[in-house]
């Protein structure tokens, strides 16, 4: 009987599993960071399961990744632990993944016969492993929203997988089983969508050349470039599908400048992603980095031949070292979503190195492999992971809060006004204002155009009462960007609470116009609040039904949609709203008392007696309520205590005199 080997699929598993629960054990904790907030916990979409033909219908639009956050919050609700061991345990099925397509590749004809071949199993352990503890993984692992950049790679190589065993296998069943798992990724996020490129690739440097006399050999021969014809027809079909995306793609692309400008940074970003993979320090969640217009800046130079000698070593050697030939161009073509001439919003995260880290994971096994001894390169190597765990286990102790993070980022990068912004803005979600000012203040300081910095700080003003500096600082928000939706809409709340309800429509006006405003949650209420304003009680009612589709957890919505419904005179609207409203704000003064009074217009007196009652518990003494509480007893014919509670709100309002 053979016995196993240490290196076989099961053992490998094992170990995968056992070092990235070691390494990973201390994020399991980490709380919800930035986008977190706004696509999990404040996401109406994780509370129920998606439709299959949403699914199927919906490909580029993250559909496979909110079903996993749906199936989380159906099974522990907002239990930060189950989101990361989920990321955890992704992460460590890509890393199985890679084990799995190294071995493989080593019995295509071009690495069959490779000096490497007697290694194969240690190098594809080797890779996984490092792939799996390696620190620059962090912020795609720990950072719970970034589970969509981990499920794409779990899928673009199962793709790849089943790519390379139709390739070999000549099998029909493998071909079908790609593209499926290609939807699946596309799914999942549209990184997937460099494959076809990773499958041309492969079949110039790891299969065996054919003459190519005709089509027919091409197709007899070589199966797998229809399937590459068949993922780029269906990937154009998928984005053509998605439409909004492709006429923002679009859009993208046909600003010349913008489009230069991203490519030239990226040659220097690439750089900066290759130094952190060979030296991981002094990472970060927010980099400052420098747009570059022009090719002829010193440092888009370098960078272009840097890269360019990299890119010519593997084309040069690719017969005698194809598989780290193969390492290097998988590297590059990984990047190439993000980090080409598509520009996105932050030319800069580490979470978009992903999936390229397996490229350079590859490329150092094979380097030690082909220069060491065995027992001297099985020694480094489990030296280097012990030491990239290490880095792994401090990096993640930093994710453990938002304000250990962002300090991290500004001790790092403390020229980054974003980084100062950010760690303001959960300084004020704490309620410590100071600190929330004195760093949006250090935002404006380095950047004095920062119209995010001075929107927050017309919140601090406006929550100091100080509506007058509110007023300032949001109308320098819009005039140092004209296009952030955001300090019209505060601008507009601060009218309508002076009841300018025309000052605040004009600015409500403006905001609509900004491009996708009608994705804005906060826009949505504003415009339910100037509609109530102004007395169009059925378009206010619209407008919060849809706020509370998008927030269902938001009691105030309820509240307003309540408050609507009782001047509308649909009283029992009215319970419901201000009932749902409490369940999420218990004992809550003004929504008791605004029940009651519903209560007291059904002529239901009892419950509304119960009401007033409850809002006297959780508030001080009110005239209104005492009245409320003396008119319904009158209604009930309790007059001793009708009269009691009329007693005490006179004594209430001669307090109030005095």
């Amino acid at each position: 009987m053979k016995k196993n080997n240490f290196t076989d699929w099961r053992s490998a598993l094992i170990l995968i599993l056992l070092l990235g629960g070691i390494v990973y054990a201390n994020s399991l904790n980490s709380p919800f960071q930035f986008d977190d907030y706004d696509f999990i916990i404040n996401n109406p979409r994780i509370e129920k399961l998606p439709s299959l033909k949403k699914f199927f219908l919906s490909p580029g639009r993250k559909t496979i990744t909110y079903i996993t956050f749906a199936l989380n919050y159906r099974y522990s609700r907002l239990n930060p632990f189950s989101y990361h061991l989920v990321n955890l345990i992704f992460h460590a099925g890509v890393c199985f993944l890679l084990f799995l397509v190294v071995k493989l590749l080593f019995l295509s004809p071009g690495l069959r016969n490779s000096e490497n071949y007697r290694y194969r199993k240690k190098i594809a352990l080797a890779s996984a492993l490092i792939f799996l503890v390696h620190p620059i993984q962090t912020q795609a692992v720990t950072y719970i929203w970034q589970r969509s950049e981990v499920l794409a790679a779990f899928f673009y190589l199962l793709a790849y997988l089943t790519y390379l065993l139709c390739r070999q296998r000549r099998n029909g069943f493998y071909l079908v089983l790609t593209l499926i798992l290609f939807y699946f990724g596309l799914s999942a996020k549209e990184t997937i969508l460099s494959l076809p490129i990773m499958i041309f690739m492969t079949e110039m440097l790891i299969f065996d050349k054919i003459k190519l006399k005709n089509h027919r050999n091409i197709i007899k021969y070589q199966k797998a470039w229809l399937v590459v014809l068949i993922i780029l027809s269906f990937s154009i079909f998928c984005i053509f599908l998605s439409s909004r995306r492709y006429q923002t793609l679009i859009s993208l692309l046909s600003d010349g400048d913008q489009v230069k400008t991203y490519f030239f940074t990226q040659l220097r970003v690439i750089l900066t992603y290759i130094r952190l993979l060979f030296l991981p320090v002094n990472q970060t969640v927010d980099y400052s980095y420098t747009s570059y217009k022009t090719f002829f800046d010193l440092g888009v130079i370098f960078s272009f031949w840097t890269l360019a000698f990299i890119v010519g070593y593997a084309f040069l050697f690719k017969k005698n070292n194809r598989l780290r030939s193969f390492s290097i161009f998988f590297f590059f073509i990984a990047l190439i979503p993000t980090s080409s001439f598509i520009p996105l919003p932050t030319v800069i995260f580490e979470h978009r190195i992903y999936l390229a880290t397996a490229g350079f994971a590859i490329f150092i096994s094979s380097l030690i492999f082909k220069h060491l001894k065995t027992k001297t390169a099985l020694s480094l190597l489990i030296y280097y992971i012990a030491l990239l765990s290490v880095f792994t286990v401090f990096r993640n102790q930093v994710w453990n809060s938002q304000i250990s993070l962002m300090k991290d980022a500004i001790k790092k990068s403390g020229s980054n006004p974003r980084a100062h912004l950010i760690l303001g803005s959960v300084y004020y979600q704490l309620g410590f204002l100071k600190d929330a000012s004195k760093h949006y203040k250090k935002a404006i300081i380095l950047d004095d155009s920062y119209s995010e910095a001075y929107n927050n700080l017309g919140l601090i003003a406006n929550d100091s009462n100080n509506q007058d500096a509110a007023r300032e600082f949001f109308l320098k928000a819009i005039e140092s960007d004209k296009n952030l939706i955001d300090p019209y809409i505060n601008l507009a709340n601060l009218y309508l609470e002076a009841d300018q309800i025309k000052s605040a429509q004009q600015l409500l006006n403006q905001a609509k116009k900004i491009k996708n405003s009608r994705y804005s949650y906060n826009l949505i209420i504003a415009l339910g609040n100037l509609a109530e304003k102004k007395g169009a009680l059925f378009k206010a009612a619209r407008h919060f039904r849809r706020a509370i589709k998008r927030d269902s957890q938001n009691y105030k919505l309820y509240f307003n949609l309540g408050n609507v419904y009782f001047r509308l005179n649909k009283y029992q609207k009215a319970i419901e709203s201000y009932k749902k409203s409490l369940t999420l704000n218990e004992g809550d003064k003004d929504i008791l008392y605004n029940l009651g009074l519903s209560y007291y217009k059904l002529e239901n007196y009892s419950a509304a007696v119960d009401s007033f009652l409850d809002s006297l518990k959780f508030g001080k003494k009110d005239r209104a309520i005492y009245l409320s509480l003396a008119n319904s007893y009158h209604k009930l014919g309790k007059y001793e205590l009708a009269d009691k509670y009329a007693g005490y709100a006179e004594s209430v309002q001669a307090e109030a005199v005095k």
